[in-house]
């Protein structure tokens, strides 16, 4: 299925289902090497994630993307709360254990090709 018009870079509001048939499954290495237990890494293996977006900016005009993460069957998955102004986020995952990200929108003319 194509993304709808309606879906831009600008709002990605949505809810986002893995396709299992397209996606390959080479994620137990990368896991694996994270530190994430074998039991989690084959509870990941078997069942479909879907994420759930809000792309909003708040009061203040400033950016912000809410991902929450459910695996097949209602088991919570990892939730993110990014805000686009490239200040570290310090977050607790129940997965990955502490992470520190930073999020911005960028132009493309600033990568090399």
């Amino acid at each position: 299925m194509a993304a709808p018009e309606s879906l831009t870079i600008l709002d990605i509001t949505g809810t986002y289902t893995m396709n299992k048939v397209k996606s390959d499954n080479s994620t137990d290495e990368i896991l694996r090497l994270q530190g994430v237990s074998w039991f989690k890494r084959k509870a990941i293996s078997i069942g479909s994630i879907t994420l759930k977006v809000k792309h909003y900016k708040d009061e203040e005009g400033i950016e912000h993307v809410d991902i929450d993460q459910t695996l097949t069957g209602g088991i919570p998955g990892t939730t993110e709360k990014r805000t686009l102004w490239w200040k570290e986020r310090h977050n607790e995952d129940h997965l990955f254990g502490a992470v520190v990200g930073k999020t911005r929108r960028t132009k493309v003319d600033v990568f090399d090709e």
